[in-house]
């Protein structure tokens, strides 16, 4: 015989799954922040495929949208949570060895900066990321990461 547990078990799933969602959320938020220190500065990066940006915005800042074309956004902020300035180059390597120089070009907005830099790969790619952040009174600083990429339409 099958024990039915009543209008309550689907209310003691909810309340379980709403207690582990509330314990999981702050953790998720904490990981998801990307960055290296340079001296003091937090260097923020991320890379996104670029069909992920509204064609508007692509245009304003000539971005090509494109399945297999991405841009690497790198952003300098400050102990006090300022835009920094400085000077960003980078690199980007396939597991065949298969080097891009990535190109960054400033963009300021209001009280914000960005470096940005186009690139372009292959579904599934692991690409590793070497990039060096030149701020003024600090050494050029190196860091490396690694992404695995995905052409849109295989998600």
């Amino acid at each position: 015989m099958k024990r039915k547990f009543g209008p309550f078990r689907s209310t003691r799933k909810y309340l379980l799954s709403g207690l582990l969602l509330i314990m999981v959320l702050p953790v998720q938020h904490a990981s998801a922040e990307q960055f290296f220190l340079v001296g003091s500065t937090r260097a923020h990066y991320i890379v996104l495929n670029t069909m992920f940006l509204k064609p508007e915005i692509a245009n304003q800042y000539q971005i090509t949208r494109g399945n297999a074309q991405a841009i690497v956004n790198i952003s300098l902020i400050s102990e006090d949570g300022l835009a920094v300035r400085g000077n960003v180059r980078g690199r980007v390597k396939n597991l065949l060895g298969q080097l891009q120089t990535l190109k960054f070009r400033e963009v300021v907005e209001q009280d914000s900066v960005y470096y940005i830099a186009p690139l372009v790969y292959t579904n599934r790619d692991t690409l590793a990321f070497d990039i060096s952040v030149e701020l003024p009174d600090e050494p050029i600083t190196q860091f490396e990461f690694q992404e695995r990429m995905y052409l849109d339409s295989d998600r």
